[in-house]
């Protein structure tokens, strides 16, 4: 099996307060909220 990532044209930066997402059909979503580090 292959996971291929990346986004199409010009993506905005991810920050503080953002959630990043993941589906996999069949199996689930990842979600994982980004903190601003101290």
């Amino acid at each position: 099996d292959m996971i291929f990532t990346g986004t199409p044209g010009s993506a905005a930066a991810i920050g503080d307060g953002d959630i990043v997402e993941i589906e996999v059909e069949g199996v689930g979503i990842l979600s994982n909220p980004v903190k601003k580090e101290i």
